[in-house]
């Protein structure tokens, strides 16, 4: 059985591992969407992007 490991990350740049981190999702994001049918992407990012256009507007993302 594995054992359990204790990661430790320094992250001075708070900005900057944010950016990476939010890079990171976009990536696994893209590659799933594009492993769909056309019409089926196509309508996967109309909803990412409403979603998306909705929490920015009820201010559920921080800058």
């Amino acid at each position: 059985m594995a054992q359990p490991i204790e990661v430790v990350v320094n992250i001075p740049d708070k900005e900057y591992a944010a950016k990476l981190m939010s890079r990171a999702i976009a990536d696994i994001i893209e590659g799933r969407i594009n492993k769909l049918p056309l019409e089926q992407r196509e309508k996967a990012y109309e909803i990412l992007i409403n979603e998306l256009r909705k929490s920015i507007k009820e201010g559920d993302c921080s800058d």
